[in-house]
């Protein structure tokens, strides 16, 4: 990062989902590991399923995204591998309102564009998850 003064930075947790980069505030996110084949720790998310992408085939690096209690329940399953990177705020386009309301995918909050690439930043607290039987019932 030549010339650019951390202060100006978003500090970014890159993977791939369905072909695609996708990032998330390294703020919100507590843990990430490998999972082992065939590893199924239930109440886990996977990530294409949820932002409607094609699912990544069997024989590529599964990891456990976990992230802080107020952000989101559930872990998502990702495909690595995983990324820490500070993108300057030059290189961070939020959507247009019209864009960010008709978009479909969930919790897309903007787009870092460097010279490898687009990642699309993902904001996990507006990211659903399915219900299962096995979430604890909502009291209220």
């Amino acid at each position: 990062m030549t010339g650019q003064d951390h202060a100006t930075c978003l500090d970014v947790v890159l993977f791939t989902a369905g072909g695609w980069r996708i990032g998330v505030e390294a703020h919100q996110v507590s843990s990430c590991r490998r999972m082992s084949h065939g590893e199924d720790p239930g109440n886990v998310t996977d990530l294409e399923l949820l932002l409607g992408l094609p699912v990544t085939p069997d024989n590529q690096i599964r990891l456990l995204l976990e992230f802080i209690p107020s952000v989101s329940l559930r872990p998502w399953r990702v495909t690595g591998p995983v990324e820490l990177r500070a993108f300057p705020a030059t290189t961070i386009h939020p959507l247009p309102t019209l864009l960010a309301v008709r978009s479909l995918i969930p919790g897309l909050r903007a787009l870092a564009m460097e010279e490898d690439g687009i990642t699309l930043l993902l904001d996990p607290g507006r990211i659903a998850s399915p219900v299962t039987e096995s979430d604890p019932p909502k009291s209220g």
